[in-house]
């Protein structure tokens, strides 16, 4: 459903909501050997995260990757959106173009549900995911 960088990027933020405390850093190098992608991929995720502000980054000596307070409030959509065009979840699922409640596909109605309750979760905060420690 998502292309590589968007999984990854999904896994990096959970890693980090995870194993971090809140505005704890975490190094690009740790979190690709953490999640298995590499350290070059993860960095570019990474700093493509930070520059839409669904982490934050500090650099030097002590910088790393952390969720902040602010960061908590970005919703999962946005996490997506940094790297899909369009979120696919909401289109037919069998692709064609003029799927709707007066012109169904053969699945419509059995999709409409389950897209529906991704839909929901997928506007829910990154804060809202995060196990409280």
């Amino acid at each position: 459903m998502f292309n590589q960088k968007t999984k990854n990027a999904i896994r990096i933020v959970t890693f980090l909501a995870d194993n971090q405390e809140l505005n704890k850093k975490c190094g690009a190098t740790k979190i690709a050997t953490k999640i298995g992608v590499s350290q070059p991929f993860t960095s570019k995720i990474l700093q493509d995260l930070a520059r839409h502000n669904i982490i934050t980054s500090t650099k030097g000596r002590g910088g790393g990757f952390y969720i902040s307070e602010t960061n908590q409030k970005k919703t999962i959509i946005d996490l997506i959106s940094v790297f899909e065009d369009h979120m696919q979840i909401y289109e037919c699922i069998l692709g064609l173009p003029q799927c709707t409640d007066e012109n169904p596909c053969v699945l419509h109605h059995i999709y409409k549900d389950f897209k529906m309750e991704i839909g929901a979760f997928l506007k829910k905060n990154i804060g809202k995911i995060i196990p409280k420690n």
